[in-house]
Protein backbone atom coordinates (compact mmCIF):
# COMPACT_ATOMS: atom_id res chain seq x y z
CA UNK A 1 0.00 0.00 0.00
CA UNK A 2 1.24 3.40 -0.88
CA UNK A 3 -1.31 5.64 -0.15
CA UNK A 4 -4.35 5.42 2.30
CA UNK A 5 -7.27 8.42 2.40
CA UNK A 6 -8.72 9.15 5.52
CA UNK A 7 -12.65 8.19 5.46
CA UNK A 8 -14.43 8.40 9.18
CA UNK A 9 -13.61 8.87 12.97
CA UNK A 10 -14.72 7.35 16.26
CA UNK A 11 -14.16 9.14 19.27
CA UNK A 12 -15.21 7.81 23.20
CA UNK A 13 -15.09 10.81 25.06
CA UNK A 14 -15.50 10.49 28.98
CA UNK A 15 -16.21 13.92 31.22
CA UNK A 16 -15.43 12.60 34.82
CA UNK A 17 -15.06 9.41 36.56
CA UNK A 18 -18.81 8.41 37.14
CA UNK A 19 -20.10 9.95 33.63
CA UNK A 20 -21.09 7.84 30.56
CA UNK A 21 -19.27 7.96 27.44
CA UNK A 22 -20.49 10.00 24.80
CA UNK A 23 -20.02 8.48 21.34
CA UNK A 24 -19.00 10.31 18.73
CA UNK A 25 -19.31 8.94 14.98
CA UNK A 26 -18.53 10.92 11.91
CA UNK A 27 -17.33 11.36 7.94
CA UNK A 28 -14.59 12.72 7.86
CA UNK A 29 -12.30 15.38 9.89
CA UNK A 30 -13.40 18.65 10.24
CA UNK A 31 -14.88 17.83 6.73
CA UNK A 32 -11.77 16.97 5.04
CA UNK A 33 -10.50 13.93 3.98
CA UNK A 34 -6.72 14.15 4.04
CA UNK A 35 -4.63 11.21 2.07
CA UNK A 36 -1.04 9.71 3.66
CA UNK A 37 1.42 8.57 1.23
CA UNK A 38 4.52 6.92 1.47
CA UNK A 39 8.09 7.88 0.81
CA UNK A 40 11.60 6.66 1.46
CA UNK A 41 13.53 9.60 3.02
CA UNK A 42 17.39 9.81 2.16
CA UNK A 43 19.48 9.24 5.32
CA UNK A 44 21.08 11.64 6.33
CA UNK A 45 22.35 12.69 3.00
CA UNK A 46 23.95 10.23 2.16
CA UNK A 47 21.63 9.12 -0.60
CA UNK A 48 20.86 6.25 0.68
CA UNK A 49 16.95 5.15 1.01
CA UNK A 50 15.78 4.46 4.49
CA UNK A 51 14.38 1.08 5.26
CA UNK A 52 11.67 2.24 7.17
CA UNK A 53 9.20 3.80 5.52
CA UNK A 54 7.55 7.36 6.43
CA UNK A 55 3.80 8.28 6.07
CA UNK A 56 3.70 11.49 4.93
CA UNK A 57 0.26 13.79 4.51
CA UNK A 58 -0.26 14.37 0.66
CA UNK A 59 -1.28 18.37 0.55
CA UNK A 60 0.44 21.81 0.03
CA UNK A 61 0.52 22.39 3.46
CA UNK A 62 0.82 19.92 6.91
CA UNK A 63 -2.90 18.72 7.79
CA UNK A 64 -3.31 19.19 11.52
CA UNK A 65 -6.65 19.55 13.27
CA UNK A 66 -7.90 20.13 16.93
CA UNK A 67 -10.86 20.16 18.79
CA UNK A 68 -12.20 21.51 21.94
CA UNK A 69 -15.38 21.44 24.05
CA UNK A 70 -16.93 23.40 27.47
CA UNK A 71 -19.17 22.48 30.16
CA UNK A 72 -17.48 19.44 31.13
CA UNK A 73 -15.27 18.98 34.81
CA UNK A 74 -11.53 17.72 34.42
CA UNK A 75 -10.62 15.01 34.37
CA UNK A 76 -12.11 13.41 31.44
CA UNK A 77 -10.06 10.74 28.82
CA UNK A 78 -11.07 10.10 25.22
CA UNK A 79 -9.81 7.27 22.64
CA UNK A 80 -11.15 5.91 19.63
CA UNK A 81 -10.39 5.12 15.77
CA UNK A 82 -9.43 6.24 12.52
CA UNK A 83 -11.13 4.69 9.59
CA UNK A 84 -9.04 4.61 6.64
CA UNK A 85 -9.43 3.22 2.67
CA UNK A 86 -6.12 2.34 1.06
CA UNK A 87 -5.73 4.18 -2.31
CA UNK A 88 -8.17 7.04 -2.06
CA UNK A 89 -12.10 6.93 -1.22
CA UNK A 90 -13.04 7.23 -5.16
CA UNK A 91 -10.38 4.40 -6.23
CA UNK A 92 -9.99 2.01 -3.45
CA UNK A 93 -7.41 -0.49 -3.44
CA UNK A 94 -8.12 -2.88 -0.69
CA UNK A 95 -10.43 -3.47 2.27
CA UNK A 96 -11.21 -0.43 5.12
CA UNK A 97 -9.07 -0.49 7.81
CA UNK A 98 -8.85 1.51 11.85
CA UNK A 99 -6.02 3.11 13.24
CA UNK A 100 -6.84 2.91 17.19
CA UNK A 101 -6.11 6.00 18.88
CA UNK A 102 -5.33 4.46 22.83
CA UNK A 103 -7.17 6.57 25.75
CA UNK A 104 -5.54 9.91 26.42
CA UNK A 105 -6.05 12.28 29.14
CA UNK A 106 -8.10 15.42 28.73
CA UNK A 107 -7.54 18.13 31.10
CA UNK A 108 -7.31 21.66 31.74
CA UNK A 109 -4.17 23.56 31.16
CA UNK A 110 -2.50 25.85 33.88
CA UNK A 111 -2.91 28.74 31.13
CA UNK A 112 -5.16 29.14 28.22
CA UNK A 113 -3.30 31.13 25.83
Amino acid sequence: MTSCQLKSRHWEIQFGEEESPQVVDGEAVIGMYPTLTVSSPDIEGTGEEDPDLIWDISSEWPFEYQSCTNGWTAPGKMGGWFSFVPGTLSLPNGPEFQVNVAPFALTIPEYIY
